[in-house]
């Protein structure tokens, strides 16, 4: 709940995301595994359950998919980024490019027909918090896809 709507700060560590709001009690702290997408064949990573919640991290905004607040994103483990759809609901981006992590939820999977007529499945996140917030000196960089909060 502390995290639900609210920015928050990433920790150091590239195994488990350490979460901290960004506004609120810094003793608060919540570790959640990072998201790294369906079907992966990595000893001891657990396949995602849904409502089980996940950081998605260095994942990157494809296109919309005909509704502002729906995405194609590719996200997943560092070596290998999956096409993955992201429900928004208060984070409106204006722009694709890469995302600053985000906490979300895996709802499911959704099925979409490939250009030679193949159905494929994908999975289905939503967003839980804002985007973490920017901590380092100076502006958010020009790589990052651009965004709003509504």
């Amino acid at each position: 709940m502390n995290f639900r709507g609210q920015s928050f700060m990433l920790g150091a560590n590239d195994t488990i995301a350490i979460l901290t709001p960004a506004e609120g009690p810094k003793d608060r702290v919540l570790r959640l595994p990072f998201w790294l997408g369906t079907n992966i064949l990595v000893p001891g990573v657990l396949q995602p359950r849904e409502g089980d919640y996940y950081v998605i991290s260095e994942a990157v905004l494809v296109k919309t998919l005909g509704d502002p607040d729906q995405w194609l994103i590719e996200a997943g483990s560092s070596l290998i980024k999956k096409d993955t759809v992201l429900i928004t609901t208060r984070t409106r981006f204006r722009s694709a490019g890469r995302m600053l992590p985000m906490i979300v939820q895996f709802s499911g999977t959704r099925p979409f027909t490939r250009g030679d007529g193949t159905t494929v499945r994908i999975p289905v996140l939503k967003e839980v918090s804002l985007p973490m917030r920017w901590t380092l000196a100076g502006r958010v960089p020009a790589s990052y896809a651009r965004f709003e909060v509504r």
